[in-house]
């Protein structure tokens, strides 16, 4: 009988742990989230989404530094996570699953190492490798610029991959990135995409 006691005692603290995170996100985090989105939106709205889209395929399309570098660093820094992600439905359909991994995977430990504002749920991590340098006596400082221009490197070159395995997917499927484009903005696709 005691087993049963302490299994549903568990239990109920295992929800109540749950429901004081969700709290805890709902004070936290979402109203961050939710206030960038609607600068975002209010940006996008005075200059007009075929401007920015236009200026994003001209700027992006064919420069990969700025695709998969600039942009995603830029939109991490002044939109941090998870909103950072949003400044990828400018770009064409072709380069929006390198930009993701550029978003996800490489900009975001990097940048915290010297603003910790754009990924504060990550922060443990680097504060976690940042006490151990500074126990064996080091300066951090050196280490936060070689992760963070060690990543530069990297981020791009796994975007790159990303979007030369996506292509490659996307032609053995028979997916035209074109028509995909067409049907974004509105045009009229006769055929389907496969």
């Amino acid at each position: 009988m005691d087993f049963f006691v302490a299994t549903g005692e568990s239990f109920i603290k295992l929800i109540n742990t749950g429901g004081a995170t969700l709290v805890g996100m709902i004070t936290g985090i979402l109203p961050a989230a939710l206030i960038a989105l609607t600068i975002m939106n209010t940006i996008i709205a005075l200059v007009g989404q075929d401007r920015i889209e236009g200026f994003a395929q001209r700027l992006a399309g064919k420069r990969i530094l700025i695709r998969y570098l600039f942009l995603p660093y830029l939109s991490a820094f002044f939109f941090s996570n998870p909103t950072a992600f949003l400044m990828g439905r400018f770009l064409p359909e072709r380069y929006k699953p390198g930009y993701y991994e550029a978003v996800n995977c490489s900009t975001m430990a990097p940048l915290m190492c010297f603003f910790p504002h754009v990924n504060p749920a990550e922060l443990y991590a680097w504060l976690g490798v940042a006490d151990g340098i500074i126990k064996l006596g080091l300066p951090i400082g050196p280490l936060a610029v070689s992760v963070f221009f060690l990543a530069m490197v990297t981020t791009t070159l796994k975007a790159f991959v990303v979007e030369k395995i996506a292509h490659a997917l996307a032609k053995k499927k028979g997916i035209d990135w074109d028509k995909l484009e067409a049907r974004k903005l509105g045009g009229a696709v006769e055929e389907p995409l496969l």
